[in-house]
C-alpha cells in the first residue's frame, strides 16, 4: 500500500511540475486563449528532457489564481493598490524634478 501511496505522490508532483511549466509557457507566448493542450504537451516534453519524474526541486507555486488578465476588471482592493502606487510614483518623480534630480 505503501507503494501506491508513493506513487500517486510522485504522479501528483509531476503533474504539478508540468503545470507550473505549462503556465509559464502560456505567460510567455502573452497568455493565449485554446492553446492549454499544446502548452501542457511542450511543459511534459521539457520535464522529461530534463530528468522526468524526479522530485528533487518542490515546484514553484501555482500563481494563475492570482494573476490579473487585461480582459478582466480589478476588484476594489487591486484598484486602490494600483493608485496608491501611481500617486506615490507620481510623488517621487515631482520631487525628483523640485530637487534637480531629473534634467530635461
Amino acid at each position: 500500500m505503501a507503494d501506491a501511496d508513493n506513487r500517486n505522490t510522485t504522479d501528483d508532483d509531476l503533474d504539478a511540475r508540468i503545470r507550473t511549466r505549462a503556465y509559464q509557457l502560456w505567460q510567455d507566448e502573452a497568455s493565449p486563449d485554446g492553446k492549454a493542450e499544446e502548452h501542457w504537451e511542450n511543459a511534459r516534453r521539457q520535464i522529461e528532457a530534463e530528468g522526468g519524474a524526479s522530485t528533487d526541486a518542490a515546484p514553484a507555486a501555482d500563481q494563475s489564481a492570482e494573476r490579473v488578465r487585461a480582459d478582466e476588471p480589478l476588484d476594489d482592493a487591486s484598484l486602490q493598490q494600483l493608485q496608491d502606487a501611481a500617486q506615490a510614483e507620481g510623488q517621487r518623480q515631482n520631487q525628483s524634478q523640485s530637487s534637480g534630480g531629473a534634467s530635461r
